[in-house]
């Protein structure tokens, strides 16, 4: 298993929109499905929505299962800020609180 590395800050300093939710989320999946774990690096990133977080990582928590995510998903904490991390952390609550 490679390790395939997803830096945030190609989508601006503002992950927010759905377009780009659909490819973050399209990206994450294909690497997966290649047995790839993905790092996923926040820096330069000031705001992401709770809706783009559901949408990208709430979806894949569901799909994948608590152990798989665990597994393939892994977030560079050295560049996230509390507020990111924050609003990770709901948008996964978010998407298990509607199953």
């Amino acid at each position: 298993m490679s390790e395939y590395k997803i830096s945030m800050s190609q989508y601006k300093h503002l992950v927010v929109r759905k377009v780009d939710g659909d490819e973050v989320y399209n990206e994450i999946k294909k690497q997966i499905e290649n047995g790839d774990s993905v790092v996923i690096d926040f820096d330069g990133i000031d705001t992401m929505t709770t809706f783009f977080a559901k949408q990208v990582f709430g979806k894949l928590y569901i799909e994948l299962g608590q152990e798989k995510f665990s597994h393939y998903i892994k977030f560079e904490k050295r560049n996230m800020t509390d507020d990111i991390d924050l609003v990770l952390r709901i948008g996964i609550a978010g998407a298990i609180s509607q199953l």
